[in-house]
């Protein structure tokens, strides 16, 4: 082996050290691109930067491109307008290579105010300003989320660094700048097959997606499945009907599991392309299970009149939870134990919840969804992965992970006690003393004073004994476990007690992400 190779080779095995191997970045690139297809918004994102190419370098923050769904940017004027949306045109005389003037050809006085304050004027023409963008988008992100405070470039990002927000205008056509990249010569990547995705992706037309869709219903409707044989959807009218094939089954459940606001041709594309291998499709799985987890916290009906629609309510709700039991070892089992609460079946919230704790074992994984927050692993979590180094992806996180708790703003199924906590926003909440807090709640309402108490002592305990120095680093995962003590001390009589956890966490809380100024003040 000569020099040269060599020391590829070793290059190679140091960047796997480094960074992780093929499969591992590859399981990281698929985390993203199926977090983007599921993701609910008005407007599409794309995660992008190191992190979403798989490299999770250390101190990288987290970039992520949304799609301002509301403006719409052509190179050569439109045969006609579209209500209802702000329409660009590129003007690229003057300006650099690769830049472009963007005037405004939708009628002027139509706009919002809002959206006429983005725009200078330059003779005859108004020109959306760049800066004047950013700078509207900064204050929204602001008034939503009070650390998101500050321009990064391009970007509206947060006090930490940890995030990168692009708001992003699309163009529907390959510009011409843009057409060489297809056709110019390659030695070996990208491969046509790649480029032709790109293409798909990039222009897929709204009637496409219309002709897809129709397809798509009367293909349910048939009760087939009908991409077999597609590698992408541009031969979608090309179907092989067989019997319903795992893929499907995913598809189905996906469909039904996200509201229809869901760019479903995008995601079913972006399915039938990376769920062709085992570990996508074990990535696939796990992302949608925990998918599971939110269906019954959002209010799909706003009132319930008879019991006929409780009931059905009641099945929608268990059937989402008993699915998501699948997406980790713990969350999914207290979330069910916390559904029960809610419709005060103590005894049986109790036995989940037993049940929940006993998994809560040292060989448990806990995966933080900060982006800053970095994962070590102890001797007997290295152990238990290495014994199951044979099972599959999905066995293996639904096994040894232990995922915090998720609650949605205004989620249905957070007790009534916490429903300060989701009034404005989403609230994270570590698994374990939830769990004991949701233990002390169930006694507490069974009139089990002393069980109570010792749930609530159960709380300190892991604040003394597990916690470690990062993770009173994060202000998350210390403080909400101190604001369930707050409401275990208030609920119990102790309210100097209560004042004293409420008032620690209120002098911390910067942003206001939590309750604890509020809660405190109505002592």
């Amino acid at each position: 082996m000569n020099n040269t190779k060599k020391e590829s080779i070793q290059f190679y095995q140091y960047l796997c050290q480094k960074i992780g191997c093929e499969k591992v970045v590859k399981a990281r690139r698929l985390k993203y691109t199926i977090c983007d297809i599921g993701f609910r918004c008005e407007c599409p994102i794309i995660s992008s930067g190191s992190k979403a190419e798989g490299l999770n370098l250390k101190g990288s923050d987290l970039d992520i491109m949304f799609i301002d769904p509301d403006t719409i940017i052509y190179e050569t004027e439109p045969d006609s307008l579209k209500r209802n949306k702000i329409e660009l045109i590129m003007e690229t005389r003057d300006t650099q290579p690769c830049f472009s003037f963007l005037r405004l050809i939708s009628p002027y006085n139509f706009l919002a105010k809002s959206d006429r304050q983005l725009f200078q004027t330059n003779g005859p023409n108004k020109l959306l300003s760049s800066e004047l963008y950013k700078l509207s988008l900064l204050k929204q992100a602001t008034e939503q989320i009070s650390y998101f405070n500050k321009i990064h470039g391009p970007c509206v990002a947060d006090a930490n660094d940890d995030f990168d927000i692009a708001f992003c205008l699309k163009c529907d056509q390959w510009i011409s700048a843009a057409c060489p990249w297809i056709t110019r010569a390659r030695a070996r990547w990208p491969s046509p097959e790649l480029i032709s995705k790109i293409i798909t992706c990039g222009v897929f037309s709204i009637e496409d997606k219309e002709r897809l869709i129709k397809t798509l219903r009367i293909s349910y409707e048939l009760g087939i499945q009908c991409f077999n044989a597609s590698n992408t959807l541009s031969d979608y009218t090309d179907f092989i009907f067989s019997s319903l094939s795992r893929n499907a089954r995913v598809i189905t459940e996906i469909v039904e599991t996200f509201s229809i606001s869901v760019n479903i041709s995008r995601l079913l594309f972006n399915l039938l392309n990376h769920s062709r291998t085992d570990l996508s499709r074990d990535i696939f799985t796990f992302f949608l299970s925990r998918a599971h987890q939110f269906a019954p916290q959002s209010q799909i009906v706003s009132h319930y009149i008879n019991n006929k629609h409780q009931y059905d309510k009641y099945k929608h709700d268990i059937s989402h939870l008993l699915i998501s039991l699948n997406s980790d070892a713990v969350s999914g089992w207290l979330l069910l134990a916390s559904f029960f609460y809610l419709r005060k079946h103590y005894t049986a919230s109790l036995h989940v919840i037993n049940y929940a704790l006993l998994k809560c074992t040292v060989d448990k994984i806990p995966f933080k969804v900060h982006p800053s927050c970095e994962i070590k692993l102890n001797r007997t979590q290295k152990y238990a992965l290495e014994s199951m180094q044979k099972e599959k992806l999905f066995k293996i996180l639904k096994t040894t992970k232990l995922d915090d708790l998720h609650f949605i703003e205004e989620s249905e199924i957070i007790p009534e006690e916490l429903k300060l906590e989701v009034e404005e926003r989403s609230t994270i909440i570590r698994a374990e003393p939830f769990a004991h807090f949701l233990s002390f709640l169930c006694h507490f309402h069974s009139r089990d004073l002393t069980s109570a108490i010792n749930s609530l002592q159960k709380i300190i305990h892991i604040m003394k004994n597990n916690f470690t120095n990062d993770d009173f680093e994060s202000f998350y995962v210390f403080a909400y476990p101190i604001i369930l003590l707050g409401i275990c001390w208030q609920m119990t009589g102790q309210t100097a007690m209560a004042r004293r956890s409420f008032e620690l966490i209120a002098v911390c809380d910067e942003y206001k992400l939590t309750s604890a100024a509020l809660r405190l003040s109505r002592i």
